[in-house]
């Protein structure tokens, strides 16, 4: 799974923080974070791919 997430430090740890937990029954063994250069980016939720 590739998320892209754009908001505050707090809004974007918290998210981060959540995708370690993963759904219910699910394993997460690695989450990595890479920064990159903000870019236009409207509020919501879509997929791209």
């Amino acid at each position: 799974v590739t998320a892209l997430i754009a908001g505050t430090g707090a809004a974007v740890s918290t998210m981060i923080e959540r995708l370690w937990q993963g759904p219910p029954g699910a394993a997460v063994s690695k989450v990595d974070v890479e920064e990159i250069e903000a870019r236009d980016m409207s509020a919501g939720f879509r997929i791209v791919a």
